[in-house]
């Protein structure tokens, strides 16, 4: 048990250096660094957060398509809720980056099914309404709308839910 406690806070510690570089705008050296956590610290909490920090550094780095397939290989191995949720998310985002956005509301939603609180619910649907539009799937795009209102109408998401599912309705001057 001691160990583990010892594995953990040395990945914490390899994770934060990681964090660092990555605020520092060193995106080459972020990744290799969580990708050190990954590999050292494997089945830790650190090491799912290392491997959604890679995710982000390389979309931040304008690698898209290598934060996607990250996050693939992620999410396929089903790790606990609370970092799916989160790479889910990400999906979605490199997903619309590329133009995937049938992908994308299929990631947005999946992640919204895993969040634990209502305005990250509400907030991972909204984007799932966004692409869906992109999609050119209004109904799909209105059903969660109506979704965000119905189920999150104590979020500050309702408001912009209602804007958009306006827009959707709107009829052509």
């Amino acid at each position: 048990m001691e160990s583990g406690k010892r594995k953990e806070a040395f990945a914490a510690q390899a994770l934060e250096q990681a964090r660092a570089t990555a605020e520092q705008g060193n995106m080459a050296d972020a990744v290799q660094q969580f990708e050190r956590v990954v590999e050292s610290y494997g089945g830790t909490g650190a090491a799912y957060e290392a491997t959604i920090g890679m995710a982000q550094a390389r979309h931040v780095a304008g690698q898209t398509e290598l934060a996607i397939s990250t996050l693939e290989e992620f999410v396929g191995r089903n790790p606990p809720a609370t970092y799916a949720s989160p790479a889910y998310g990400l999906l979605g985002t490199g997903y619309e980056n590329v133009r995937r956005y049938g992908d994308a509301v299929t990631a947005y939603q999946k992640a919204a099914d895993l969040a634990t609180v209502d305005y990250l619910k509400a907030i991972l649907l909204l984007d799932a309404g966004r692409a869906a539009r992109a999609n050119d799937q209004p109904d799909a795009a209105r059903s969660i709308y109506e979704r965000v209102i119905a189920e999150y109408g104590e979020t500050a998401a309702r408001s912009e839910a209602e804007v958009r599912l306006a827009e959707l309705t709107a009829k052509p001057a």
